[in-house]
């Protein structure tokens, strides 16, 4: 990877962590409607970079602890609901980590059996297409 493209990532991880942990501290929690669907968003988005960028297994809590560590001062809630903070992370972190790799293993099912049933593979993907 690119010098460029790794600062890009750095820089997106940084960000989107300090505002995860500022989300996180005035009470929102991920989910998939409204201001909980944003921070689920930005979890993800930070745990793709980290990807992009070579880190395996989870990382946020480390970014964040960092976080929480620089913007206390200014902002004593976050240290205050560090427990709180690093959960979630810790939570929605490893649920996308799972989808991942499910993910993945569909993807090498759905490999192998196009490669040994080409024809069926046309017919199913047709059938979900024209149904779905």
């Amino acid at each position: 990877m690119s010098d460029e493209r790794t600062k890009v990532s750095l820089k997106v991880i940084g960000d989107h962590i300090r505002a995860v942990v500022h989300m996180i501290a005035d009470g929102i929690s991920a989910s998939n409607i409204g201001r909980g669907y944003i921070l689920r968003r930005l979890i993800r988005r930070v745990v793709r970079h980290g990807r992009l960028i070579g880190i395996e297994g989870e990382f946020t809590t480390q970014v964040a602890e960092s976080a929480i560590a620089l913007s206390e001062v200014a902002y004593p809630n976050v240290r205050e609901r560090e427990t709180a903070i690093i959960a979630e992370l810790q939570r929605e972190e490893s649920g996308f980590l799972k989808t991942l790799e499910r993910g993945k293993l569909l993807e090498e099912i759905l490999s192998k059996a196009h490669n040994k049933f080409p024809a069926l593979m046309h017919l199913f993907f047709t059938i979900l297409t024209a149904f779905h």
